[in-house]
């Protein structure tokens, strides 16, 4: 029988940390573009966007399904190797990067509802010519072309 010693757990640990670390990071330049996408009119990659955050939040449940499953598996040694500092750094840059992504996503949500308004008030300009062009055709006479010529 194999039996992992503490010293393995925390370097698998602080790999897994390290793995999460890295999507974080990407995580955060993706939120990054999609803010210029979004602020800079680049109305063609909003699928895109929406796309990738479907992507995204099947990830962050994948994260922390592997962080809770090692964490079940041997909570002792687990709690244990976050005391260790490189382990408690790593964790701290992952805690401030999903800080910083909140904000992001935050000034997202907010440029895109910014967007979604404009478009919606355009759309109530056009209906609004519709009906004015609607009510113009309904009192007009019909015209009929003579086509001998």
């Amino acid at each position: 029988m194999s039996t992992i010693t503490d010293r393995d757990f925390q370097r698998s640990l602080a790999a897994l940390f390290r793995e999460e670390l890295g999507f974080y990071r990407s995580l955060y330049v993706l939120l990054d573009r999609q803010r210029d996408w979004l602020k800079y009119e680049r109305d063609s990659r909003i699928i895109d966007i929406f796309e990738d955050i479907g992507k995204l939040n099947k990830r962050i449940q994948e994260s922390h399904d592997k962080i809770l499953n090692v964490r079940q598996t041997n909570r002792e040694a687990f709690e244990h190797a976050l005391a260790a500092a490189d382990i408690a750094r790593l964790v701290d840059n992952i805690v401030s990067l999903i800080n910083k992504c909140m904000e992001l996503a935050g000034e997202n949500e907010t440029i895109a509802a910014a967007k979604r308004d404009r478009l919606k008030a355009e759309l109530s300009g056009l209906s609004d010519g519709g009906r004015f062009y609607g009510s113009l055709r309904t009192k007009a006479a019909p015209r009929f072309v003579d086509q001998q010529r």
